[in-house]
């Protein structure tokens, strides 16, 4: 597989501790990449830094050959990378679908010429946009509540309309940040199984994750991180198995 995402010794401190330390590695394409390890190794760190949430001390990331560190937010999201977050980002007072279309990219309304001289396609394009949320909404099962306020809907359906907010924009790499963690397992089964058909439809994914049992089953390779650092990698059997893992665990 192509590598799509070189990521080269990043370091992040706070307040003189460590948060990245030289974090160095690559994604390829296709791949459901796993990164493990315990609170605070860093792992929410490293999204944050290479979505341009907080700025990295030092070190490159390259996405598709170009540094996208130092780039802003809604720039990064531009060249097709979109995340979740722990704390779910929906806006809670407005409506399921409302929440979908705000992860559509560069929507026609955005600025004030379009507002003024491209009306006609400006409505075109939300109608467009309707549709193509409401079909993404009844493929996940979500079509009956996309008028219920996000807030109303249970954790994990939350969870999954955040998925949504994500895949409408069609990135090409999608970080999950602990995408399945407090949610019951048939809603956990559902979300794992549309993230394997992201990499099966040619998408890449990286997955915070603590469940082992998940990260067996759905990632093909996997990232132990501890103390901001990349301590060791390889298929979820190998990681596991690994003397500096289970070291870091047991320490």
């Amino acid at each position: 597989m192509n590598e799509l995402l070189n990521i080269q010794s990043i370091s992040k401190n706070f307040d003189g501790i460590k948060a990245l330390d030289q974090f160095s590695c690559s994604v390829r394409e296709g791949e459901i990449l796993g990164l493990i390890g315990p609170n605070g190794a860093g792992k929410t760190t490293l999204f944050n830094v290479l979505t341009g949430f907080i700025s990295g001390d030092e070190g490159k990331a390259y996405f598709q050959g170009k540094n996208i560190i130092s780039k802003s937010p809604h720039q990064i999201y531009d060249l097709g990378i979109s995340r979740t977050f722990q704390r779910l980002r929906l806006i809670r007072q407005m409506t399921v679908l409302e929440n979908v279309l705000l992860g559509f990219q560069k929507q026609t309304g955005e600025n004030l010429i379009d507002l003024i001289i491209k009306q006609k396609q400006m409505i075109s394009k939300e109608k467009e946009n309707r549709g193509q949320a409401i079909q993404y909404l009844e493929s996940v099962g979500l079509k009956d509540k996309m008028n219920n306020l996000a807030g109303d809907l249970s954790y994990g359906q939350q969870k999954l309309v955040s998925l949504v907010c994500c895949l409408v924009s069609e990135p090409t790499l999608l970080l999950l940040d602990e995408p399945v963690a407090g949610i019951n397992p048939a809603m956990m089964d559902q979300i794992l199984s549309i993230i394997e058909d992201q990499s099966g439809s040619g998408k890449t994914v990286v997955m915070i994750e603590h469940n082992m049992d998940v990260v067996s089953d759905i990632c093909q390779r996997v990232i132990f991180m501890d103390m901001g650092k990349n301590i060791s990698e390889g298929t979820p059997e190998e990681v596991k198995n690994d003397p500096k893992v289970i070291e870091a665990y047991l320490d």
